[in-house]
């Protein structure tokens, strides 16, 4: 789908840069990560994909969770790529905006992937995955990745809702109409922005919050704030 299917506008990794993609049987690295970028030289990308947490328990990823965490992992490969000087600027970019986009463009493309199967709202706010343990928000589908907060994040402050926020039109805030799912804590009321315009005309000058407050304001779609735009950075 990435590489060869119509992707809302994003870049698509180019035929002449050598990627390789390895799918494994467990991921043993004492965590629960689903996908890894390792570089050569830190010029090529390898990316990784496990079908099982770890190799002891069995834990069993569903097959959307592997479709969407190999979408994350090419997502920051598109990273480097929209960056004046690839990996050399890329590594100066926070890990929260690196992780934040990725976490939106699995988001879109996962999104984008399933409803065209017939699952219309999947990744939307009001989409349920059941199969996931109540309150984990890791998987930017499960309730459209809507309710994160920082105060019960388990993974760090780096994969939040961000960009995903700048796309949708739904206010979190106050909202908790489903059982045992957090009241949102993020004051959303910014809405119009699109990942292919970000990813073309500013993502690369985008290091941490300061610097992507001052391109969204420069770049904001009619109807938005710069107050809006300030109340839902200050949630991250």
């Amino acid at each position: 789908m990435y590489h060869h299917k119509p992707i809302g506008g994003l870049l698509t990794p180019s035929n002449n840069f050598r990627m390789k993609y390895g799918a494994m049987e467990n991921w043993d690295n004492g965590g629960v990560w689903r996908g890894h970028v390792i570089t050569l030289a830190g010029i090529y990308p390898d990316i990784k994909i496990a079908r099982y947490a770890n190799a002891s328990n069995k834990d069993r990823w569903n097959s959307d969770e592997i479709f969407t965490a190999t979408i994350h992992e090419t997502a920051h490969r598109q990273h480097v790529k929209a960056m004046n000087a690839g990996y050399v600027q890329f590594w100066q970019v926070s890990g929260q905006i690196q992780e934040s986009w990725a976490v939106a463009v699995e988001w879109l493309l996962t999104g984008m992937e399933y409803k065209s199967r017939g699952i219309t709202n999947y990744g939307d706010q009001s989409y349920n995955a059941s199969y996931l343990a109540p309150n984990y928000e890791h998987y930017p589908h499960h309730f459209g990745y809507q309710y994160w907060s920082l105060s019960m994040n388990s993974i760090s402050d780096k994969y939040t809702s961000l960009f995903i926020n700048l796309v949708d039109n739904y206010n979190e805030n106050g909202v908790n109409t489903f059982w045992n799912r957090p009241t949102g804590s993020v004051n959303d009321n910014v809405t119009g922005y699109n990942l292919a315009t970000i990813e073309s005309n500013f993502l690369k000058h985008c290091y941490g919050l300061s610097s992507l407050s001052t391109q969204l304001k420069a770049n904001k779609p009619t109807g938005v704030t710069d107050q809006q735009i300030d109340n839902l950075l200050s949630s991250y």
